[in-house]
């Protein structure tokens, strides 16, 4: 039959238990912190990007928008300038679906 264990010996087990224990709630802490500051900074970066897309659309549309109205003093056709120069670029556009084949 075997000896009971110690005192000692059960309280070097309990501590080593805590420390694993511990060391495993740090990695699990960190390891949420890493996963939802990369979602925050993912959609931090998403939300600029189509705000700057946004802004750099408008500016594009008050340009032309400039453009037409010179054009319209100079008597060219810049009426219909704008849309014009939309459904060239829109023709041009290659064909294809978001997945990259042709339509």
């Amino acid at each position: 039959m075997m000896a009971p264990p110690t005192s000692e010996y059960k309280a070097t087990q309990v501590s080593s238990f805590l420390k694993h224990t511990h060391i495993k709630a740090q990695f699990v802490l960190f390891s949420c912190f890493t996963h939802t500051h990369t979602a925050i900074t993912l959609i931090t970066f998403q939300s600029q990007d189509a705000r700057v897309l946004r802004t750099r659309a408008e500016k594009l549309e008050e340009w032309w928008r400039n453009d037409t109205k010179s054009a319209a003093r100079h008597d060219i056709d810049g009426r219909n300038l704008f849309q014009q120069t939309c459904q060239e670029a829109e023709a041009a556009e290659p064909k294809t679906t978001e997945d990259g084949a042709p339509k």
